[in-house]
Order: C-alpha cells, then structure tokens, then sequence
C-alpha cells in the first residue's frame, strides 16, 4: 500500500510539473513574441 501511494504521489507531481513548465514555456513565449512586436 506504501509503495502504491508513493508512486502516486510521485506520478501525480511529476504530471502537475510538465504541465506547470508547459504553461511557463506559453507564456515566455508569448512574452518574447510581444517585445519582439515591440
């Protein structure tokens, strides 16, 4: 049961970073096309 919730956990944080990294990357790219705009 430990092992099963660790790999949960585990599985659930990684899954939240790629998509947190996925928004970060949108958004510096929208930043750099709008000074690039500029």
């Amino acid at each position: 049961m430990v092992l099963t919730n660790v790999a949960v956990a585990i599985g659930t944080t990684s899954i939240l970073g790629i998509i947190a990294s996925y928004i970060a990357s949108r958004r510096i790219n929208e930043a750099l096309l709008s000074q690039a705009k500029l």
